[in-house]
């Protein structure tokens, strides 16, 4: 009897993983997600206290992510901000208690794989239909051409997110093809057609090399560990080779986002600033959650090659697009270490699995298993599958049944008192239910704030964005403090005292965020603290050297100061824009004042402009290259 509730329950939790969205937060899946995987563990764990005879014992790989979790625990005493290491806590709190608990009812035998991968089944037939309505609703063939695909959602919230979801759902289709019969056999099939032609159509990088290089190492440990013909063997390898070439070439016309370089470069640059933050905190790491504060840091000017936006700060991260590297710079070398072993005794469980089964369909099965988790490691070295609660469950189920399988004939540490594990992992996970909640809350009123935002609804702003920050909260989605927002509607308002605090707070929270150093700056600029002005805005260019609100606002403290030289210099690095009437008025003040000094001068023939061009306006923005020549000739 409780053995069909544990199956039933486990076909709940990952069949329905698609669909549980909470559109009133700003991002819709991430926090209600991981608030349906604790609730699963609470369920469960609560189940599981009244099961008798019930055998709980640990692997290395259980105590390697108790041991991540526990640095996570430590990095609270130094992270910058605790809100977003309390999170990061929860997070790995949450991870551990899912392996623990899948572990538990594979060892115990209290549910079955053919029951899991019925709930792939259904999760990954959801997804897809969703993803297929996608294609066809943006567009179809013609989300192939440029950058269209970019274009389209998914019930994950980006396209290289479901492709890596779906990339681990493969062993559990697998398992079905091979070990069911009549429909089941055949859905099975047929959806995974399906699933492997999204990806290839979706183009996500990491995944299509996980799929070759996660399969290729796979297969080539199955057909070591097979007994055929060693000629059958390298005429496999051979046509499979043959087959990814013939596929390349024959795509190469219209799997264009394959051969374009943007994401790639864009990817070395985070990777370089976040080997920066690594070199000045390479033992402990600037602490969980911290790594979004720090990374502006070490500059966006690189940014310019790839993306403005980015330089300018109008675009932020949150992660570095490399997990290995974002555990390093947020929770230190032990940490990654510890991570990396996770998956090296992954690995070798897998491979030994493979060496000891006897049936040829259950050695493909392992190789399947296997070829995820090589696969995912691929994939969390260029992206961010840390960060999403459906994808750690699906490589947390994936290494649990590797382990299952490799310790069911060796013997293991000797079991623990069930009762006060599962005691401590429902402490700990309800811990984790009001965080998650308190953050969901929170996330809903700054998507309210950001609404009003957008509509210059000020009071409303200040209301929810006040709202929204608490203790668990204090950063929006986009690495920017709740304050600011509250900042800039005071602002709008004319209320120049509350605004001041309000900025002055962000900056507390967020010393590195470009918007919250040029708004902290104006403030005192218009309060004629000049010198303090100009740090911040200092500051910010230090971050962003061609950002164009701290370069116009710099140069405007500059020329109140009277120093009209440097504030010529200033103005003359902003991007000449004959639309923007701010820099037009600031622009010709500045150079105005800069000439008439110099054609006071005895020798100021040599000038770029006349004594008559200077009075009008329109010849003065028509000879900014020149004036810009010109002041760097004089400056050099």
């Amino acid at each position: 009897m409780k053995k069909n509730i544990f199956n039933t329950l486990i076909f709940i939790c990952i069949a329905f993983i698609p669909l549980v969205k909470w559109q009133a937060a700003v991002d819709s899946t991430m926090l209600s997600r991981q608030i349906w995987c604790t609730t699963f563990v609470v369920i469960i764990s609560c189940v599981l206290l009244f099961t008798k005879k019930l055998v709980i014992s640990f692997t290395p790989i259980h105590w390697l992510l108790c041991a991540l979790t526990f640095l996570s625990w430590i990095s609270i005493s130094y992270a910058f901000n605790n809100a977003e290491a309390i999170y990061t806590i929860n997070k790995y709190t949450l991870f551990t208690c899912v392996f623990i608990l899948l572990y538990v009812l594979l060892q115990n035998n209290l549910i079955e794989i053919k029951s899991l991968s019925k709930g792939v089944l259904t999760f990954v037939c959801i997804a897809c239909a969703y993803q297929i309505y996608e294609l066809f609703t943006k567009g179809n063939l013609r989300l192939l051409d440029g950058k269209n695909l970019y274009k389209i959602n998914s019930l994950f919230g980006h396209k290289n997110l479901f492709s890596s979801i779906i990339f681990l759902c493969f062993p559990f289709l697998t398992y079905l093809i091979l070990k069911t019969k009549y429909a089941l056999k055949y859905v099975s099939i047929c959806l995974t057609i399906i699933a492997l032609g999204l990806l290839v159509f979706i183009q996500t990088k990491a995944v299509l090399l996980a799929i070759v290089t996660g399969g290729g190492i796979s297969i080539l440990i199955l057909f070591n560990h097979l007994k055929i013909n060693k000629s059958i063997k390298i005429g496999g390898i051979v046509s499979l080779l043959f087959v990814l070439f013939a596929l390349s070439y024959l795509g190469k016309n219209k799997l264009t986002l394959l051969s374009n370089n943007d994401t790639v470069h864009e990817r070395i640059l985070l990777w370089t600033n976040t080997w920066q933050m690594i070199n000045e905190n390479p033992i402990t790491g600037v602490g969980g959650g911290n790594w979004q504060l720090f990374f502006p840091k070490y500059g966006l000017q690189n940014f310019m090659q790839t993306n403005y936006l980015i330089s300018d700060g109008y675009t932020t991260f949150q992660r570095p697009h490399n997990d290995f590297l974002w555990i390093w710079s947020e929770l230190g070398i032990l940490a990654l270490l510890v991570y990396i072993f996770v998956f090296v005794y992954a690995i070798y469980y897998g491979i030994k699995n493979i060496k000891h089964e006897t049936d040829i369909q259950n050695k493909i099965i392992q190789a399947g298993f296997l070829m995820a988790t090589i696969g995912y490691v691929i994939i969390a070295l260029v992206d961010f599958p840390l960060e999403r609660s459906e994808h750690q469950f699906f490589i947390l189920l994936i290494i649990a049944m590797v382990c299952k399988q490799y310790f069911t004939d060796i013997k293991t540490n000797k079991p623990f008192p069930s009762k006060w594990i599962l005691i401590s992992i429902l402490a700990v996970n309800f811990f984790n239910l009001f965080v998650f909640i308190k953050r969901t809350q929170a996330e809903t009123h700054a998507h309210q704030m950001l609404l009003a935002h957008n509509k210059n609804n000020w009071s409303l702003m200040i209301k929810e964005a006040k709202k929204a920050n608490n203790e668990y909260y204090s950063i929006d989605n986009f690495s920017i403090p709740l304050p600011w927002y509250t900042g800039v509607a005071y602002s709008a308002l004319g209320d120049n005292v509350n605004a001041k605090l309000a900025f002055e707070k962000a900056y507390e929270i967020n010393p590195y965020q470009i918007h919250v150093l040029n708004n902290i700056a104006s403030i005192n600029e218009m309060e004629g603290k000049h010198d303090l002005a100009l740090k911040y805005y200092n500051e910010a260019l230090a971050i962003s050297p061609n950002q164009p609100d701290a370069l116009l606002n710099k140069s405007a403290a500059l020329f109140n100061m009277g120093n009209i030289d440097q504030a010529f210099l200033t103005i003359l690095k902003f991007k000449f824009d004959n639309k923007n009437t701010q820099f037009k008025t600031y622009y010709l003040a500045i150079v105005k004042a800069k000439f008439e000094k110099l054609f006071a001068l005895p020798n100021s023939s040599n000038l770029p402009i006349t004594l008559a061009e200077l009075k009008n306006d329109s010849t003065l923005l028509k000879k900014f290259d020149s004036i810009k020549s010109f002041s760097y000739i004089c400056k050099n």
